[in-house]
């Protein structure tokens, strides 16, 4: 068996060495995984037959969250043949209004494109200048008519002219943060309307399905949607849409002081957990705890503290989680629900992957002296 183990150390500092390497030995396996499993035409889920309601331009979105893994990890496995095709799959693309073919999910794919093109080339190449121009065009504003009153105003959807959604919000916000664009940006700034518009906090968002307890839902567009089960006038809010409403906020420039900012880290505080997606259970587990470690991050702090008082080192927690979850062939995989292609271990590979490397980028830890757990031991054969 593999032993894996960390010690993580008491008090803060950059993350022990030991800690570093048990993480960098657990996303080499996840990589390693990635290229055994790479398509050979470039990317992943590229299967001769699509499943009814996948859009045929998924994987390229899938390709561009391993490649920016991968670019984040080392940059010279780039020069891996699975890499390489997988490069030019996105490279093909490429559309002449600098956006990243998408079909309905343009916008999606373009963001995750972006992103991807930001680590491996920099911020400077016209390829991700280019991309950025088209999500900022594609952000609903006052060129589609809509004011800042409006439901839709600063939001993005999955592609250019639909209904505009959290998720793809913040993925676009993620998009232009990693190419450096600055929080005071219009395009920052417009995202803010639409993220107070999603929050359940009736002082800042004055539509009829507002709660008060700080968190966040998929869309306040129409009258609103959670991927949660409504209860009688409120819209419920969960744990994904929190943190990527939490993490846009601070994007945007706005501090822990803004009364909405303060507010959704209370309901994280509340909903403080790595076994679920709180809210949709099982549910975009992978995606719950990608966006968690952007949100953490960004909130900058070496702990988050329950509603009970307990400091809850996230780094180390998160970490252990992932180590702990992983798969005998270095792999990540959503057993429990596929909704959101979850079941797909490409995607919570790349998912896993990405969460990790925050959790390296953030770079310091306070906690006691514990170990991570070993991975996963291969089953045994049986005659």
């Amino acid at each position: 068996m593999l032993g894996l183990l960390c010690a993580v150390l008491v008090g803060h500092g950059p993350l022990p060495e030991d800690a570093q390497a048990a993480i960098r030995a657990s996303i080499q396996r996840g990589l390693a995984s990635l290229e055994a499993t790479a398509d050979l035409k470039g990317g992943w889920l590229r299967g001769t037959d699509e499943p009814v309601g996948r859009p045929p331009e998924i994987p390229i979105a899938v390709s561009a969250l391993v490649l920016k893994g991968v670019a984040q990890f080392d940059r010279k496995l780039l020069e891996q043949p699975a890499f390489q095709n997988a490069r030019g799959l996105i490279d093909q693309a490429l559309r002449e209004d600098g956006a990243f073919e998408g079909g309905l999910v343009t916008n999606y794919v373009t963001s995750c494109v972006v992103s991807a093109l930001a680590v491996i080339e920099g911020a400077e190449d016209p390829r991700v200048q280019g991309g950025v121009a088209w999500l900022k065009a594609a952000q609903w504003d006052s060129a589609e008519g809509h004011t800042a009153e409006s439901n839709w105003y600063g939001g993005a959807g999955y592609g250019k002219h639909q209904r505009p959604d959290l998720s793809n919000t913040q993925t676009m916000l993620d998009a232009l943060r990693d190419a450096g664009v600055p929080p005071e940006d219009e395009a920052f700034q417009r995202a803010v309307a639409f993220i107070t518009r999603a929050q359940n906090r009736s002082e800042s968002n004055p539509a009829s399905w507002s709660g008060d307890d700080g968190g966040f839902v998929y869309t306040p567009a129409g009258e609103g949607e959670s991927k949660v089960e409504s209860e009688a006038g409120s819209l419920r809010s969960y744990g994904s849409m929190t943190y990527a409403g939490f993490k846009s906020l601070l994007y945007a420039g706005l501090d822990v002081e803004d009364p909405r900012v303060k507010a959704a880290l209370e309901w994280l505080r509340r909903h403080w957990t790595l076994d679920e997606n709180p809210g949709l259970g099982d549910q975009g587990y992978y995606y719950y705890l990608h966006v968690m470690s952007r949100a953490l991050r960004a909130f900058g702090q070496d702990s988050i503290t329950d509603n009970s008082g307990k400091d809850h080192d996230w780094r180390r927690e998160l970490a252990e989680r992932l180590l702990a979850l992983q798969e005998p062939d270095g792999s990540w995989v959503n057993r429990n629900s596929d909704r959101w292609l979850e079941g797909e271990s490409c995607l919570a590979t790349a998912y896993a992957v990405l969460a990790l490397e925050e959790v390296m980028a953030s770079g310091v830890t306070a906690s006691p002296s514990e170990m991570l757990p070993e991975p996963k031991a291969a089953p045994e054969e049986s005659d």
